[in-house]
């Protein structure tokens, strides 16, 4: 056996990559086909996050041991790590072929419901995990993944049971813990929850799931923030496909009751409450999670969880909202026109703006969002600087028109631009 191979799979298992990474370069260096080192080098350069990188030794491999199953696999975990469209059932595909070239393998099918599980099909997930603890009862992976299942099809006292089984068997597990802190939160013990998110961060400090939980733990301890985290704990229970028909019906029902109210103006006391409801709804769904990051930056933990995107996030939406209150405050005292313009456009701005901030994760993943929503700001303060200063009625006009027009149509152009970086 190759010397450098071994000393890359043991600074692998000691999660020493950038040292493994160096050791297989060696390895390959002096035998340009191995196998086993382009194997071990697709892992190493996936727990780095350089996935079309991994993605091309996993295939690299295929083409040198297409009989392997175990290459197979490793393929499916590459594939799956690229979120580029086609990519899940393309890792479907591959480790479909590992478990049929070996069933017996318990990590094949726990691979296989984690790609379910990121398709928002639950049921496929718990099934993988069951034929995964079928084989394997104590696969720590495979019962996290069936809590996590369990917990999308609202059988939480199953999920509870699992996660507790899982802890007492292996209580240095910050995946376990993270996941038991999910659960908590799903039956509103935040308190409890924090404690398992505390212990996840500390078994491994990187850890983005237990990271996310523990602000979601302290921000559900806020009144009004927690009605909106169960709305969003609910939705994402939805597969992809319900999610878009909630979505849309909750539209079309606003627009339904918008037009039965201009039709029937004896029924507006009844139609108002639904139309004002679907509004606040609407745009609070949008700023809520930068808007509570706000609240989350005078924790004495959770301050330390944001990281510079949310941080960024939520200082734009502290300032759009001190502007606007500060610019419709002068406008009260004063009467002129450029500041209730000026209190509208900040105002509004808010929901592109936290929309962006609520759609990804870095400044990366949402570029075409961060470009939209300049656009409609620019577009915005031209229309009022023709109004105000060149007095252009036509201007001010066209630029609201499209202004508003961005506004209204921001939730659908998010979803197909954050697509579209794929």
């Amino acid at each position: 056996m190759n010397p450098n191979f071994e000393r890359a799979r043991i600074l692998y298992e000691q999660n020493r990559h950038t040292e493994a990474e160096r050791e297989l370069k060696q390895a390959l260096a002096a035998h340009p086909d191995d196998f086993m080192a382009h194997n071990l080098m697709t892992f190493v350069l996936a727990d780095q996050e350089r996935k079309d990188e991994a993605l091309e030794s996993a295939q690299r491999t295929i083409r040198l041991v297409p009989d392997w199953d175990f290459a197979w696999y490793s393929l499916a975990y590459a594939e799956w790590i690229q979120e580029k469209r086609g990519a899940s059932e393309r890792a479907i595909e591959a480790v479909e072929k590992a478990i049929r070239m070996e069933p017996s393998k318990a990590d094949y099918h726990n691979l296989k419901g984690e790609i379910h599980f990121g398709k928002t099909e639950w049921q496929d997930a718990l099934d993988a995990a069951e034929r995964a603890l079928g084989l394997e009862s104590e696969h720590v992976a495979a019962l996290n993944l069936r809590a996590k299942s369990l917990v999308k099809l609202n059988r939480k006292a199953d999920a509870n049971d699992t996660l507790d089984w899982a802890i007492r068997n292996d209580p240095e597990n910050p995946n376990t813990h993270a996941n038991k802190g999910w659960a908590l939160i799903e039956r509103d013990q935040y308190d409890e929850a924090l404690v398992h998110f505390k212990e996840a961060l500390r078994l491994d400090p990187g850890n983005e799931w237990a990271r996310e939980g523990l602000k979601n733990a302290i921000k559900g301890k806020n009144f009004l923030y927690r009605w909106m985290l169960k709305y969003f704990l609910w939705i994402s229970k939805l597969s992809e496909k319900n999610q878009w028909v909630f979505i849309i019906g909750a539209y079309l029902l606003y627009r339904g009751v918008l037009a039965l109210s201009r039709s029937n103006p004896s029924l507006a006391p009844l139609t108002y409450p639904i139309i004002i409801a679907y509004l606040v709804f609407a745009f609070s769904s949008w700023i809520a999670i930068p808007l509570s990051n706000l609240f989350l930056r005078l924790h004495p933990l959770g301050k330390h969880a944001l990281s510079p995107f949310e941080i960024t996030g939520s200082n734009l939406m502290g300032a759009f909202l001190f502007g606007g209150l500060f610019s419709g405050i002068i406008f009260l005292f004063s009467g002129q026109l450029l500041f209730l313009l000026l209190a509208a456009w900040f105002l509004l701005m808010m929901l592109p703006l936290g929309g962006t901030f609520s759609a990804g994760k870095d400044f990366d993943y949402v570029r075409n969002l961060i470009m939209y929503t300049a656009f409609l700001g620019v577009v915005g303060l031209v229309g009022i600087f023709g109004r105000i200063f060149l007095d252009n009625g036509m201007m001010f006009n066209s630029c609201v028109t499209i202004f508003g027009l961005g506004i209204f149509v921001f939730g659908f152009v998010a979803n197909y631009l954050v697509s579209r970086r794929y």
